[in-house]
């Protein structure tokens, strides 16, 4: 209240309002949706918490053993130059080719210090929780070009990242549970063909996210080729006006 006795709005705290102005509204959408997703993952993978090290999903332990494998053998292949994609430990003499398998190489090199230092089951369990809060995240970059509505995008990016597919690979099969790059292709792919970004700069994020999807997951990967043919078709019969000549 001033001393003409009118009441006036009390003054927001000088850190608040200072971050208030500088974060964008995109940016605290995203914020959200992080943390929303996170949360979720949490939530649904706390019987893990108690014991990072020891504790694994029930229902598929042979795979989850085979996965705690390739998290060891990709690092210490690379470490000591040898090829992380041919396993001769397996099928000896001859060995196997990781190609033909899931050797999550890219997510055991990014989890490598937790798995040294906690070991494999800890990185697996690591890898396993933020591939699942990390999905939402990603869908909801996507949805958020499709539609005008940043409830709308959330909601579908929630849903799409803890879809019952991807809750169901969480049985085991951690390849199919570390979908973030699925949509950032989609997006990749779906600016270029609007000329949002330019050839060379958007061709080049393409190829290295695709790459890097292919040694995550190459189901993942036919997945989003598949989105691309099939959306690509749809679009170029009803609304070939939207593919500008960059894209092209």
């Amino acid at each position: 209240m001033d001393s003409a006795g009118t009441l006036v709005p009390a003054a927001e705290p000088a850190a608040v309002s200072r971050w208030a102005r500088r974060v964008s509204p995109a940016l605290r959408a995203y914020a959200a949706v992080s943390v929303l997703s996170l949360l979720i993952s949490l939530y649904l993978t706390w019987h893990l918490l108690g014991g990072f090290g020891q504790r694994m999903i029930a229902g598929n332990p042979d795979d989850v053993r085979l996965f705690e494998w390739y998290l060891v053998h990709g690092p210490w292949a690379v470490v000591h130059g040898h090829d992380p994609l041919l396993f001769s430990t397996m099928n000896a003499p001859a060995g196997v080719n990781g190609m033909w398998n899931t050797p999550l190489l890219v997510p055991a090199l990014i989890i490598a210090p937790v798995t040294a230092l906690a070991g494999p089951l800890a990185g697996y369990n690591a890898l396993f929780v933020l591939g699942l809060a990390a999905g939402p995240v990603c869908a909801f970059a996507l949805l958020r070009r499709l539609t005008a509505s940043t409830w709308a995008a959330a909601v579908g990016g929630l849903v799409s990242g803890f879809s019952p597919a991807v809750l169901a690979a969480g049985l085991g099969h951690l390849d199919l549970v570390l979908i973030g790059l699925l949509p950032v292709i989609l997006l990749l792919v779906l600016d270029l063909a609007t000329g949002r970004r330019a050839p060379l700069a958007g061709g080049l994020a393409l190829g290295l996210a695709a790459a890097a999807q292919l040694f995550i997951s190459e189901e993942i990967l036919f997945q989003a080729g598949l989105v691309v043919v099939v959306c690509g078709a749809l679009l170029l019969l009803t609304a070939p006006g939207t593919v500008t000549r960059a894209g092209l």
